[in-house]
C-alpha cells in the first residue's frame, strides 16, 4: 500500500521519536513517502522517500504574531507553510492513505480530501495546556489558557472532516471520545522503541545518574528542575560522589547555570544517545506535567537500565511494565529509591533485565506494526 506521512518535522532519533517508530514499523509493508517541514535547525538531510521544505525560524515566530487575532492554535501558526501545502495536495491524490502526524500538520490537507486519512496526534493537545497551565510561570500562564482553548476548539473542529484519530495513551484516548465529535474513531497505539538499535551494551558508570529531553521543553524544564532543586540534594548527602548527566539540546541559561554544582554536568545535545545512557547507573524521569508517554522511560528500559520515574512519567505504560519501575511524585521518597538503586547495583540489573524483556514484548516495532496496520486495514477498504 502507498503512504504518505505529512509531519511538522523531519524524522530522527531525538526529535520526532513516534514519527520515525511509525515510519520504521510500517516501512516493512508499505510503499513510504514523508512531507516535512524544517523549521530553523532541525535536521534537514533528505533520506529516500523523503520531500522536505524549510522555513527559517524568524518567519515561523513571525507568523504566530501575524496570526494572533485568529482562531488556530499558535502551534499551527508556527508550521504555516503554503509551499508544504501545495506540495502535499498535489502528491496526496496518487496514494491509498495519508497519516498526518501530529495535529498541526493538517492544515496541508484539504477538508474534502477523498482518500483516507490517519491524524495522529499522538497527544491530546487541548489537555496538555490545560495541565501545563498551572506549573507554567505567572507571565506564561495567558498564552498557555489561549493555547488550551484554541486547540479545544481546533480538536473539535478537526473531527468534523477527519474521523480517524490515533493516540498513544488511553488517558488521552478517553479525553477525545468525550470533546471530538460523535462519529470520530479514536485508536491507542503506544509509542515503542527499537530494541535492536537500543541495545544494552556497555557497563554503567558508578553512581551516575542520567535525565535526557528535549530541554527547550517546558515539560522537561519543571522534571529536571524538581529534581535538582528537591531530590537531587538529599541523594547527595546519602551519596556525595554521586553525579548528574543531563542530555539534550537547547539547554536554557537557567539549566547550564547548576554546573557551578561540580557533581551536575549538562551535555546539550549528544551524537548518540546511547551511549549516555548506558553509562547511567539510574536514569530519573521526574516528569511534573504532560500527556502521553514518555520515550525516555522505553529507551532507558531498552538499554537495561533501571528507572525511576513519577506517577505521570510512568503514565501510558501498561501495569505490567510499571513492575519494572519505582514510581514516587515525594521527593523523599524518589531520592531513597535512587540511593536503593545506586548502593544495590544486582537490584538495579534485575529491575532494569526486566524491564527490556518487558518492552521487548509490549514496546517494540512489531506492536507498533500489528496494531497500525489493523487500524489501516479497518479504514482502508
Amino acid at each position: 500500500m502507498k503512504i504518505l506521512i505529512v509531519a511538522p518535522g523531519v524524522p530522527n532519533r531525538f526529535h520526532r521519536i513516534r514519527l520515525k517508530s511509525i515510519i520504521d514499523s510500517l516501512t516493512p509493508d508499505h510503499q513510504i513517502t514523508g512531507c516535512y517541514l524544517n523549521i530553523g535547525s532541525l535536521p534537514s538531510s533528505k533520506n529516500h522517500g523523503e520531500l522536505v521544505e524549510s522555513k527559517s525560524k524568524l518567519l515561523s515566530l513571525l507568523d504566530s504574531f501575524l496570526f494572533l487575532p485568529f482562531p488556530q492554535p499558535l502551534e499551527v501558526s508556527y508550521c504555516y507553510s503554503p509551499a508544504l501545502e501545495k506540495k502535499v495536495r498535489e502528491l496526496a491524490p496518487s496514494y491509498d492513505i495519508v497519516i498526518v502526524k501530529r495535529l498541526r500538520a493538517i492544515q496541508y490537507l484539504p477538508k474534502d480530501i477523498k482518500i483516507p486519512v490517519i491524524i495522529d496526534s499522538t497527544d491530546a493537545m487541548s489537555l496538555f495546556y490545560q495541565k501545563a497551565l498551572y506549573s507554567v510561570p505567572f507571565w506564561q500562564k495567558p498564552l498557555y489558557f489561549e493555547e488550551w482553548i484554541k486547540y479545544l476548539i481546533y480538536e473539535k473542529n478537526t473531527s468534523a472532516n477527519f474521523t480517524n484519530w490515533v493516540v498513544c495513551s488511553d488517558n488521552d484516548a478517553k479525553y477525545l471520545k468525550e470533546i471530538l465529535t460523535p462519529d470520530t474513531k479514536v485508536w491507542v497505539i503506544p509509542n515503542v522503541v527499537d530494541t535492536k538499535y537500543y541495545s544494552p551494551g556497555s557497563s554503567p558508570e558508578k553512581n551516575l545518574i542520567v535525565f535526557s529531553g528535549l530541554m527547550e521543553k517546558h515539560v522537561n524544564q519543571s522534571a529536571i528542575y524538581f529534581f535538582i532543586e528537591n531530590i537531587f540534594p538529599k541523594i547527595k548527602r546519602a551519596i556525595p560522589e554521586v553525579k548528574l548527566v543531563i542530555a539534550g539540546p537547547n539547554p536554557p541559561a537557567r539549566l547550564t547555570s547548576y554546573q557551578k554544582d561540580k557533581a551536575v554536568r549538562v551535555l546539550g545535545e549528544v551524537t548518540d544517545l546511547r551511549e549516555v545512557i548506558s553509562k547511567a547507573s539510574v536514569v530519573v524521569t521526574p516528569t511534573l506535567i504532560g500527556t502521553g508517554m514518555r520515550n525516555k522511560i522505553l529507551q532507558a528500559l531498552s538499554l537495561e537500565r533501571p528507572v525511576v520515574t513519577t506517577e505521570v512519567g510512568a503514565q501510558g505504560i501498561n501495569n505490567e511494565v510499571k513492575e519494572a519501575l519505582l514510581i514516587s511524585d515525594d521527593p523523599d521518597t524518589f531520592s531513597e529509591s535512587v540511593v536503593a538503586l545506586l548502593t544495590n547495583p544486582s537490584l538495579g540489573e534485575k529491575m532494569a533485565k526486566k524491564g527490556r524483556d518487558l518492552v521487548k514484548k509490549y514496546y517494540s516495532l512489531e506492536t507498533m506494526r500489528a496494531k497500525y496496520n489493523e487500524v489501516i486495514g479497518t479504514i482502508v477498504k
